[in-house]
């Protein structure tokens, strides 16, 4: 079975705490390697992390998205099992 995922249809109360501190993670990363500032509190927050991601050539960077995007699907997974769906 294939899940496809949307971003854009995902609010982080819906994520689990790895998940979040994934986000936290990405956010702290980010700041450190350019300065951009990734607000945890804004509403599309994971469609900015996914279009930073996108841009930028760092490894870690990438690395910490990849997890994120994994974890994300994981989550969103076992949510859809709990339901019955």
């Amino acid at each position: 079975m294939s899940i496809k995922v949307r971003l854009k249809d995902i609010r982080l109360n819906q994520l689990d705490n790895e998940c979040l501190r994934l986000v936290n993670r990405f956010t702290l990363a980010a700041r450190s390697h350019d300065g951009t500032v990734l607000r945890v509190q804004e509403k599309d927050i994971l469609m900015q992390i996914s279009a930073y991601a996108r841009a930028t050539k760092d490894p870690t960077i990438r690395d910490i998205y990849s997890q994120l995007k994994q974890e994300i699907l994981r989550c969103m997974y076992a949510d859809m099992r709990k339901k019955g769906g």
